[in-house]
């Protein structure tokens, strides 16, 4: 066999780095020992990284977990957070991360709700916290942590404080100034935590955080607004779901996997353009969704007031099932940088949760405020539909009806509600039943 090739000379700034960490090895032992030896990061890879840290993009990955008020476990860090790597743009290999932000909703209660940051930080060994853009709170039981690859400079980290009241279960926004060579990015994360609600609702919480932390969202910042957000699936953005077997339809669709039929019934992105605009979203732009929805079944109550007469109501209250792309990730470009969307994902492999983990992976270059990627626009992914008119008054209801209500009230109040299994729509009305009692001389018997 022949004797291996000569390597090239390296450069002093590689012999010093290769000293450097050789010394480190000895004093410390080897820093990445507990990382799967394919995916280390080599010496290699950070001198030519750094010899063109000039036109390389900031690389930043955002990752959001609901724990569902489990612990978290630290044996799943792996599965979405794997050591601070994100995918290269057009490269074979994957890289490590220049600023990480990890957001935790529902952390359990206990001892160990204090050293949650340390066990990620713990796990991002090439990583370091930054300080003033980390928050935990313990009433919300949310995290927002933000940590910097160790070789880059941070200033200017801030934090806002956390919201909380009505459907905000928690929200909080941290925003720091990252520099790469001789270019600087301001960034702004906003964790949030919504409650389950109607869709007009949960509009209005996101009207009310981005309200709050403006002064952090400068229009230079790039922005990104990731969280439980508590989108659910709405069947009626589908002319062939409105009947009554809608629920079973996307119940089918999921165990088919059929993510691009789901992902068409996104409450976020294809709830009615007006209501995207008025809730301030529409200068965000979002991920395309790529995986199945990451949140359980969950049932919500919705209270409808039904009036029987001038002054005749009855309230009547619904369970309805819903499943939805709960976990989000939202950005928002500066007015001087370009975002592009690397990669957006779920891990299912998580089960200590009821919800699944959702990253996404940026890269972040000077630029005019354009986007590239695999991503769908919130201004443009609403639909023409305009909201819900509210319900027009009824006529007056004569002597007769009158009575035929009341009789129907008090039989509600007794038994309940008879066609409350039946959908809405096909309801034998008051209406329906005088007109066939009146003609029942001339009616046939229906078997």
């Amino acid at each position: 066999p022949a004797a291996p090739a000569r390597p090239e000379a390296a450069g002093p700034n590689q012999h010093a780095r290769i000293a450097q960490e050789i010394d480190a090895r000895q004093r410390w032992g080897d820093p990445q020992a507990h990382i799967p030896e394919g995916e280390r990061v080599q010496l290699s890879d950070r001198s030519s990284e750094a010899s063109s840290s000039r036109d390389r993009p900031l690389r930043v990955l955002a990752v959001t977990l609901n724990c569902g008020d489990a612990p978290l476990k630290a044996v799943e860090l792996r599965a979405f957070l794997r050591h601070g790597r994100v995918a290269r743009r057009g490269g074979t290999r994957d890289v490590l991360a220049d600023v990480v932000a990890v957001t935790l909703q529902e952390v359990k209660i206990s001892s160990l709700f204090a050293r949650v940051d340390r066990l990620i930080e713990a796990h991002l060994s090439q990583h370091e916290r930054v300080p003033n853009a980390c928050i935990a709170h313990l009433q919300a039981r949310m995290f927002l942590l933000v940590f910097r690859r160790r070789d880059v400079a941070v200033s200017d980290a801030t934090h806002g404080r956390v919201i909380t009241g009505g459907l905000v279960k928690g929200a909080c926004c941290a925003a720091l100034t990252c520099a790469i060579a001789d270019r600087s990015y301001r960034l702004a994360f906003i964790g949030c935590h919504l409650v389950t609600g109607m869709l007009e609702r949960l509009n209005d919480a996101l009207r009310k955080i981005l309200d709050a932390f403006q002064s952090l969202l400068s229009s230079e910042a790039v922005v990104f607004t990731f969280g439980d957000l508590d989108y659910r699936i709405h069947t009626t953005y589908d002319d062939a779901l409105k009947d009554a077997d809608a629920w079973a339809t996307v119940v089918r669709l999921t165990t088919e996997r059929s993510v691009p039929r789901l992902a068409a019934l996104d409450g976020l992105t294809r709830q009615p353009q007006v209501n995207i605009d008025a809730c301030g979203l529409a200068a965000f732009w979002t991920p395309a969704l790529n995986f199945l929805p990451t949140s359980p079944v969950r049932y919500i109550e919705q209270v409808k007031l039904h009036r029987f007469g001038p002054t005749l109501f009855k309230k009547i209250e619904y369970k309805i099932p819903v499943l939805g792309y709960t976990d989000r990730v939202l950005f928002r470009p500066g007015s001087n940088t370009d975002v592009t969307c690397v990669a957006h994902e779920s891990v299912p492999a998580v089960t200590s949760s009821d919800h699944k983990p959702v990253s996404a992976a940026f890269e972040i270059s000077v630029g005019f405020g354009n986007v590239h990627g695999d991503i769908v626009d919130l201004a443009t992914s609403g639909s023409d539909e305009p909201p819900p008119a509210a319900p027009a008054r009824p006529e007056a209801a004569g002597p007769n009806q009158h009575a035929r209500i009341a009789q129907e009230i008090d039989a509600r109040q007794r038994w309940g509600d008879p066609q409350a299994h039946i959908p809405e729509g096909e309801r034998v009305q008051l209406s329906d039943r005088s007109s066939e009692a009146s003609s029942s001389r001339d009616r046939p018997l229906r078997v």
